[in-house]
């Protein structure tokens, strides 16, 4: 929806840093301190996720947008594949 279109393109781009790429920085870490790092901003990501869908069904309010897909894609495969 054009009316939240900045918050989606503000989301994507925290999404995207901090867990879809998140996941990847700490599995591709170099160093104990770089994953730890790495896995400690994933997780702080995760519980700012879980504060904002705790007032919303969806981030941006009552209906789905590319934010929640984007979220969705890498939080799908979180048990599985990363933990």
């Amino acid at each position: 929806p054009p009316a939240l279109r900045e918050q989606i393109d503000e989301l994507n781009g925290w999404i995207y840093d901090n867990v879809n790429n998140g996941v990847y920085k700490a599995g591709f870490a170099t160093s104990q301190q770089a994953y730890d790092e790495a896995v400690d901003a994933v997780f702080t990501s995760l519980e700012r996720l879980e504060q904002i869908l705790g007032q919303h069904r969806y981030l941006t309010g009552n209906q789905l947008t590319e934010a929640d897909i984007r979220l969705w894609t890498t939080l799908v495969r979180f048990d599985p594949v990363y933990v």
